[in-house]
């Protein structure tokens, strides 16, 4: 995911493509962000095994309930051991079957410390995103020759969004304004 949120007085640039961004209310301190684009991601089993996980974006395997309670988290890569590693909460969220992208609209905390996250995501020095989730169902979908087993997750719930340095999905970020009309 990549995140931006336009600054007072700040001209919007249409013809960038290196700008992912889609643009937030500053005053909200909301933005917006896409949190998936489904890329499969590696992941080991219980024994050790390797197997490639890929994410269902029929909108009955995904649970967005608890994204959309207003109560999920955004939070610093992932971290759940402290209450100051959370830098916000998700206000809304969705998913796009055509797209095969996941999207939200994320508020940032008060909290000390939180203002310069924000201003580092608002800079685009801060720009990648991760969904943690919980599996409640898979399928094998492996086909012959694929070089590992290969799992479709069909039945997932969103459980928070991270900012994160190093990203699963290479292709999930903020967006650009058009990206979103």
């Amino acid at each position: 995911m990549k995140v931006r949120a336009k600054r007072d007085g700040e001209k919007d640039d249409e013809d960038d493509e290196s700008d992912n961004a889609k643009e937030g209310d500053e005053k909200a301190r909301t933005v917006e962000l896409c949190w998936t684009k489904g890329a499969g991601v590696v992941r080991k089993d219980e024994n050790g095994q390797q197997y490639l996980e890929v994410l269902s974006f029929d909108p009955s395997a995904v649970r967005l309930d608890r994204l959309n309670s207003g109560r999920a988290p955004l939070l610093n890569s992932h971290s759940q051991d402290a209450l100051d590693s959370v830098l916000g909460v998700v206000c809304s969220a969705y998913v796009d079957p055509a797209k095969k992208e996941g999207r939200a609209t994320v508020k940032f905390s008060r909290s000390p410390g939180v203002d310069g996250i924000l201003d580092d995501v608002r800079d685009k020095i801060i720009s990648s995103t991760s969904v943690g989730c919980t599996v409640h169902n898979w399928e094998d979908i492996t086909q012959r020759g694929d070089p590992m087993p290969v799992h479709l997750i069909n039945d997932w719930t969103p459980l928070e969004l991270s900012l994160v340095t190093a990203l699963a999905d290479m292709n999930s970020a903020v967006r650009k304004n058009k990206e979103y009309k």
